[in-house]
């Protein structure tokens, strides 16, 4: 009878000695730093995939991932940093924020965009760009600017690429100065189009909206109000 009661109490004294260790494993916390102050905290094994915090937000910049070396930036953090570099203890981990869009591509006076068409597109750095605009609130950064492209491709076979570009201008407040390709005389191209960006700098120049400015920012505008309550 008394080994019985011995071999259970050494049992229970396993399970609980097991069960301490699984509790003290997950001892480690990651803290999230966004401008000295803490974003989020994660407990972690030290060794594991981890779930990152949702995005910070900063208004009039861009959020560029999370980094071990605040100030350096050279380490990013991702989630599975701690697989490739385990942890023994806290750790604090840091949020970038860029402001190129705020401090080189708001304070111009023009853009002149550049690109090679590809699948019948200006490719995703475009979709990106456009993206992070929006760090300025609902207005993107080069509102009210006027804009020219110089494009590498038949340009004037793509019918759908045309359009967006109207609309991009359209919707973002631009006078579309030109659009000079590579297809015939791309030299006088450039040069109408750089005659008619100095006209809109100059006279300050702001076109009517067409068809695709009010509709587009009607469209934004509801898409604004339906997703309130998810911002």
């Amino acid at each position: 009878m008394k080994k019985k009661i011995s071999l259970v109490c050494l049992i229970v004294l396993a399970i609980s000695c097991i069960a301490l260790a699984a509790c003290q494993v997950n001892n480690l916390q990651l803290t999230f730093v966004v401008d000295g102050n803490s974003y989020a905290v994660i407990e972690t094994t030290g060794a594991e995939t981890i779930t990152i915090p949702d995005n910070p937000q900063k208004e009039g910049y861009v959020f560029s991932g999370w980094f071990w070396d605040e100030g350096a930036w050279e380490k990013p953090f991702t989630a599975n940093s701690l697989l490739n570099a385990p942890i023994s203890s806290d750790m604090s981990i840091y949020a970038k924020f860029d402001a190129f869009l705020r401090n080189q591509i708001q304070t111009a006076q023009s853009i002149i965009y550049a690109f090679s068409i590809k699948d019948h597109s200006m490719g995703a750095t475009f979709k990106l760009y456009d993206d992070r605009q929006f760090c300025n609130g609902h207005r993107t950064v080069t509102m009210g600017m006027p804009i020219g492209y110089l494009i590498s491709g038949n340009y004037s076979e793509e019918n759908n690429l045309q359009m967006i570009l109207e609309a991009r201008a359209q919707v973002g407040g631009n006078f579309l100065a030109g659009i000079a390709t590579d297809e015939n005389d791309p030299n006088t191209e450039i040069d109408n189009l750089a005659t008619k960006l100095c006209y809109a700098l100059e006279h300050q120049y702001v076109p009517p909206q067409n068809f695709y400015g009010i509709g587009g920012m009607k469209i934004f505008r509801d898409l604004i109000w339906l997703m309130q309550g998810m911002m």
